[in-house]
């Protein structure tokens, strides 16, 4: 029995009762063609083979594009205003410092969110050995909106 990658459509070998024959079905979802097993071929024609490879990408690009980061508004998230004022400074400071200055977790995925159009802060990662330094750029205005 073989297993369509795309649609997890299962088809049954077409063998003998008493056995498999050397024939197999081709690999693509749309093509019901049997051919002779030759090494480890799964499609009957390079057509069938270039269009099930198009196929998945088609697929990895619908996968990738289905969504997006969720950021939270920086007027509600708390963790997100004690990492915007203390990378407020315009230094570089280092995935560690972030973390313990700020108490929070998970340094690159809380700058992803302060670069969010809806929150609007500019800031640079960069690596420096094995170390990451994240320095605000701009956006500094935008810590107008949490000051009480």
């Amino acid at each position: 029995m073989t297993m369509n990658a795309i649609d997890q459509d299962k088809k049954v070998d077409q063998g003998s009762v008493y056995g498999a024959t050397d024939m197999l079905l081709c690999m693509h979802p749309l093509c019901d063609e049997m051919f002779k097993e030759k090494g480890h071929k799964k499609y009957h024609s390079p057509e069938c083979k270039d269009d099930h490879h198009r196929l998945i990408r088609e697929a990895g690009k619908q996968i990738l594009t289905r969504g997006k980061i969720k950021a939270a508004l920086l007027e509600n998230s708390k963790r997100l205003q004690r990492v915007a004022r203390f990378l407020s400074d315009g230094k570089p400071h280092s995935t560690r410092e972030i973390i313990k200055e700020c108490d929070v977790c998970a340094v690159n995925a809380i700058v992803d969110e302060l670069r969010e159009p809806k929150n609007g802060f500019d800031i640079e990662c960069r690596r420096r050995g094995e170390y990451f330094y994240y320095k605000m750029l701009g956006g500094q205005s935008q810590l107008l909106r949490i000051v009480p």
